[in-house]
């Protein structure tokens, strides 16, 4: 359920003081992560893999990160003709067979002892 105006609020104490606090003290300590991104992206005695780090971790707070896109499976079914429906909907029919017929083939859990056992 999404929050709506008008309806209580779902976090009614707010964000915690502590992570406004830890904020505060990070950014209070902006300038010299600059400089030290800064001074190991250029040391020549830094490894490359640890430089280009750097440089990165610099471009991503300086301009943002890149936006990434996710590639989706989407099935339009408007744009496919019927005999494609019909294909897809026999092809989702079979999976459902096969999924239906191994739930089935599946052992039963065994008890561990078969027969009652007699005290004596």
């Amino acid at each position: 359920m999404t929050w709506k105006k008008g309806m209580p609020s779902p976090n009614p104490g707010g964000r915690p003081k502590e992570v406004a606090d830890v904020r505060k003290l990070a950014r209070s300590r902006t300038k010299k992560a600059v400089r030290v991104l800064s001074e190991i992206m250029e040391s020549a005695d830094t490894p490359a893999n640890v430089r280009v780090l750097a440089a990165q971790a610099l471009l991503d707070r300086g301009y943002g990160r890149p936006t990434q896109h996710s590639e989706q499976a989407r099935f339009d079914t408007a744009a496919m003709d019927e005999t494609t429906q019909l294909d897809v909907a026999r092809r989702v029919a079979w999976m459902l067979e096969l999924a239906a017929r191994k739930r089935e083939a599946k052992p039963k859990p065994t008890p561990l002892l078969t027969a009652p056992v007699e005290r004596q």
